[in-house]
């Protein structure tokens, strides 16, 4: 069993300065301890979710595009400005940026604005999901599924897509 020391241990092992990671979805969860283990490892860290504490939502329809962001949205539970500010209390380096994975638009103007704060990004996590369509297939709202596909899967490939040309010019030493 791991316990807190030897997380510590691992951490301080993992060497990220000079890299810089974007992770979608890390307003709560998985998604923010995964922001600030990268920010504790050294890497600068792009903090990117659909909510952002004490901005303007509407969470009808929020509600609609995903009842969990619905809920969440204006809640203490959103801690994508405080992510980005733990890491900076830390030591490091971040910025908490609003993308929507659903819009590609919103993608490609949160990697345009880390590009511009730092170059080239090395680390992508695509970690944004919706997670509350569950039940038998004979039960499934089809509306619901393709909003699933879209976040969970044309989500990933879109931030994977805007990400890439400047992760391969900085994996092949050419900068950004």
């Amino acid at each position: 069993m791991v316990n807190d020391d030897t997380r510590k241990d691992i951490l301080m092992q993992i060497n990220l300065k000079g890299k810089v990671a974007l992770v979608t979805g890390a307003s709560r969860g998985l998604g923010r301890a995964i922001a600030l283990a990268l920010g504790k490892a050294g890497a600068t860290v792009a903090v990117t979710d659909i909510l952002l504490e004490g901005d303007d939502i509407d969470r009808g329809q929020l509600q609609d595009y995903s009842p969990l962001a619905g809920h969440f949205a204006g809640t203490d539970a959103v801690k994508t400005r405080a992510t980005a500010q733990e890491i900076i209390a830390e030591g490091g380096r971040s910025i908490a940026v609003r993308m929507d994975v659903t819009d590609a638009e919103s993608v490609n103007e949160a990697i345009k604005t880390v590009n511009q704060s730092w170059g080239s990004i090395d680390i992508l996590i695509n970690n944004a999901v919706v997670m509350d369509n569950f039940g038998k297939l004979e039960g499934q709202d089809p509306k619901k599924w393709d909003r699933d596909v879209n976040v969970n899967l044309s989500g990933a490939f879109r931030c994977t897509k805007a990400a890439w040309p400047t992760m391969w010019s900085g994996m092949r030493g050419e900068g950004s």
